[in-house]
């Protein structure tokens, strides 16, 4: 069977990480890690603090669910997500 991944229409596109960003108020989120050499860390936050934090290899691609309201944040511009729909 075929999944479709698409951007969501009316977002904003793609964004930085490198600042905490809630990535259009989405609850499905393609994180991107372009550098070629380096990990980084990506954190889940909430309005209170992180909550948790996973690692993203060098030259990866990671879908990420998350409350619509929480921001993702991994210190890099190396790092980018954009708003996603997911069907199989």
């Amino acid at each position: 069977m075929v999944s479709i991944i698409k951007p969501l229409v009316g977002t904003v596109g793609e964004v930085s990480l490198a600042n905490s960003n809630n990535v259009s108020n989405s609850a499905l989120v393609r994180v991107i890690n372009t550098s070629a050499s380096t990990t980084y860390l990506l954190n889940f936050a909430n309005t209170t603090a992180v909550y948790a934090n996973i690692t993203l290899l060098a030259n990866s691609v990671t879908y990420v669910q998350k409350a619509t309201t929480d921001t993702l944040n991994a210190t890099s511009s190396s790092v980018r997500a954009v708003a996603i729909a997911f069907r199989d």
